[in-house]
């Protein structure tokens, strides 16, 4: 951050203008992103800040064993995130995020009925891996697909947007653990899981952003 260079923009915006995308050009585009990001933030906050006790009550084990399941499904998703260039050179931004978010639906419903915990970990850094690998790729199209003077406005609805919808939800999955029904969490997010993949194939399918990142790469100016 030391050597960046921040440059300001020649006006600036007043509060209320923000607000209300005075500026903003591609409204329907972020309303799109918004609605899309409210789906996969609302899967994630009903099972995701309780999992360690999800853990803890179905495999009778302590908080501090669950560190270690924890660190590996980081690991998980350093890893995986290191393909994302090559899958999204294969199919294209878009697809691979559709593509990532649907193949960790079975893994997410494997986590509520598994009895065996090294079973469970396994699903667990797998779903981890596998969901939150499309996660750059998904903001970097985030940019693409709006303005250079949008571009701030646009991740700031996105970010509060996943913010609002992963808060409110915690609750309701805090209260099915309680009432010995979490298994209906994570089928509930594997239901958002989806919605929100069937989104970004509706809305951004053919979109031009996502078919130009379809086009293979062309090295010498020959095909």
């Amino acid at each position: 951050l030391a050597f960046m260079k921040e440059s300001y923009a020649s006006s600036r915006a007043r509060l209320r203008e923000v607000l209300t995308m005075k500026h903003v050009t591609h409204r329907l585009t972020v309303g799109q992103l918004c609605t899309i990001t409210l789906s996969y933030a609302a899967g994630i906050g009903l099972y995701f800040p309780l999992l360690n006790l999800h853990f803890e009550h179905t495999y009778d084990i302590h908080a501090e064993e669950f560190g270690p399941i924890t660190a590996l499904n980081y690991i998980g998703i350093a890893i995986a995130i290191l393909f994302a260039p090559a899958v999204v050179a294969r199919l294209g931004k878009v697809r691979s995020i559709v593509a990532t978010r649907l193949a960790a639906v079975p893994f997410l419903l494997g986590l509520a009925f598994v009895g065996d915990l090294y079973l469970a970990t396994l699903l667990f850094v797998l779903r981890g891996a596998i969901a939150t690998l499309s996660s750059p790729v998904a903001g970097a199209f985030e940019m693409e697909v709006v303005g250079a003077q949008e571009r701030a406005t646009t991740a700031g609805f996105t970010h509060a947007a996943f913010d609002l919808s992963y808060g409110a939800t915690i609750a309701i999955g805090g209260a099915l653990l309680a009432a010995g029904g979490f298994w209906l969490a994570f089928i509930a997010a594997a239901f958002l899981y989806v919605l929100s993949a069937v989104m970004w194939i509706s809305y951004f399918g053919r979109h031009p952003v996502e078919i130009a990142s379809r086009r293979p790469a062309v090295a010498g100016g020959s095909v």
